[in-house]
């Protein structure tokens, strides 16, 4: 009974074989892994670009929320605010 490592030698020796019999598909293997090199690159550019701008994005948002907390005094008097106009009810007439 054979080894994983002496399966794994014949199938090698085997691609080697068929690649040295025909070399156009030994090209389209090598371009096919670098296609696939290159297109993890990209994308891990891409995260990390993609993960830097979301971080920028909270950051500034945390900076606007606590100028605006700074800037908004909260009523402790239950009272409405001084600048709104205090709206009545508009009367209801009963009808006689």
């Amino acid at each position: 009974m054979a080894g994983p490592a002496e399966e794994a030698a014949k199938v090698a020796s085997g691609f080697m074989t068929a690649m040295s019999s025909n070399p156009v598909m030994l090209g389209l293997v090598v371009m096919n892994l670098a296609m696939v090199g290159m297109l993890w690159f990209v994308i891990k550019v891409a995260q990390d670009m993609r993960k830097s701008e979301f971080e920028m994005i909270f950051a500034q948002q945390k900076e606007v929320q606590q100028i605006l907390t700074r800037c908004i005094v909260p009523n402790k008097t239950g009272l409405p605010p001084s600048w709104l106009p205090l709206i009545e009810p508009w009367p209801i007439q009963e009808k006689q």
